[in-house]
Formats: C-alpha cells, structure tokens, sequence
C-alpha cells in the first residue's frame, strides 16, 4: 500500500474538508492583508498575477482614487477592491458572480474597517445585477477578468452600462 498522495488527493482533501488558505499583500507603507483564497474552488477564489502589479500602480498613483466611488469588475477575492479602499477611495463596490460572494464577503468584512466597502453580485449581461449597482460610479476597474473571448463582449457591455448610467 503506497502512502504517497498525489495533488489532486490533497485537492480532493481539501476540498472536502472546505479548507481555505489564505494570500499575503504587502503595502509599501508594510500594511498586510491576509486574504482568503480557495484556488481548488473557482476560478474566481485566488490571486491572479496582474492584479498584484495593478495593486502595486494604485500604490504609486493613489491620488486619483481620493473621493472616488470606484467599481469594480470580477474581484474575486477582493484584493484589488481592498487595496484602492486602503488607498483612500471614499466608497468600493466590489463584484463577482454568485459562486465567489462567500470568500469576498469574508474578505471584505474582515477589512471594512471604515464601511467603504460593498459587495454585490454581478454577473456580466446580467440586466437585473447592473440596475442594482449605484449610479455614481467615478472608475471602473478589473484585473485579469477576461480570460475567453466569449466574456469579453459581456464584459465590455457591462462597463458600458455602468459607466453611462443608462439602461439599455
């Protein structure tokens, strides 16, 4: 009998025991979030390498996020609707589909210490999901949230709305 276990045994494992492990963003000023993340879940639930580099130019540029209301598209985890919160925005609304609002949620509760932070569901093309979002939107942003062509004209579509506060 072989008591080795392959990946997919401790992803099957895991899984099963709903066990999470968590991601570590540094700030320069050495603030940390350790956020939540369940990569074996969906695609949505771990952090995606552009985001640490957009999170990383927010840093460097966070003047043009004062007293903004800013949106932001598939944020998986939260990382980079967390970080602009940090960085002075005056609110967040941070978005996803349905299946990762459990591990955002967690994520965004643990750091809303300042209540900036919103979550709601959206799911791109989804009409009755965009007229719940505000009308006040300054910026729209997202890191690494098109990865089939297919999502890609939604995604477009969607920014589009939101950005002209209009129906369609």
């Amino acid at each position: 009998v072989s008591t080795q276990s392959t990946g997919a045994d401790a992803r099957k494992w895991r899984e099963e025991r709903n066990v999470r492990t968590f991601f570590t963003y540094s700030f320069s000023t050495g603030e940390v979030l350790n956020l939540i993340t369940q990569p074996e879940k969906h695609i949505g639930s771990h952090v995606w390498p552009a985001c640490l580099n957009f999170c990383k130019y927010w840093e460097e540029n966070r003047d043009l996020l004062k007293g903004k209301t800013v949106l932001e598209l598939g944020s998986g985890v939260g990382l980079l609707g967390l970080v602009i919160s940090k960085l002075g925005a005056k609110r967040v609304i941070l978005t996803d589909r349905e299946e990762t609002l459990d591990i955002l949620s967690r994520n965004v509760n643990t750091y809303n210490d300042e209540g900036r932070c919103s979550v709601l569901p959206l799911t791109w093309g989804n009409i009755k999901h965009m007229e719940n979002l505000p009308k006040n939107i300054d910026l729209v942003v997202g890191a690494e949230i098109v990865y089939k062509y297919f999502f890609f004209l939604k995604t477009i579509i969607s920014s589009h709305k939101c950005s002209v506060h209009q129906k369609f």
